[in-house]
């Protein structure tokens, strides 16, 4: 098991559902409240069929510091970036990787920020 930043919410998968790892009970009783259902100690869920709803709730994590899940293919950093090509807006977010099961690294990333 990689070692986990405490009180944070991480955004594991989010290419259906939207799943979330929870470490703090502030930030699962943050995530209660947006909807998100408790299935597993950690593990929360938000079901939605509707992407204007995902969106919304991706906002909503946004502004409570959750971390984005860095990886390949569809993790949640991935699709962050196809939502923002997608022309989706973003505030600033935040991105989790591991380089080590002991060690992560949390790299903030801001879409609107020009790349000249």
């Amino acid at each position: 098991m990689n070692k986990l930043p405490q009180n944070e919410i991480i955004i594991v998968e989010m290419s259906e559902n939207i799943k979330i790892l929870v470490t703090g009970i502030e930030k699962k009783e943050q995530a209660s409240q947006m909807g998100f259902v408790e299935i597993s100690h950690a593990y929360m869920c938000y079901s939605t069929n509707r992407l204007s709803d995902k969106i919304s709730k991706i906002k909503k994590l946004i502004s409570l510091g959750a971390l984005f899940s860095y990886g390949t293919g569809w993790s949640p950093s991935e699709l962050m970036s196809y939502y923002i090509q997608q022309g989706y807006n973003f505030d600033k977010f935040k991105v989790i990787a591991w380089s080590n099961t002991s060690t992560y690294h949390i790299i903030e990333y801001d879409p609107n920020k020009s790349t000249k």
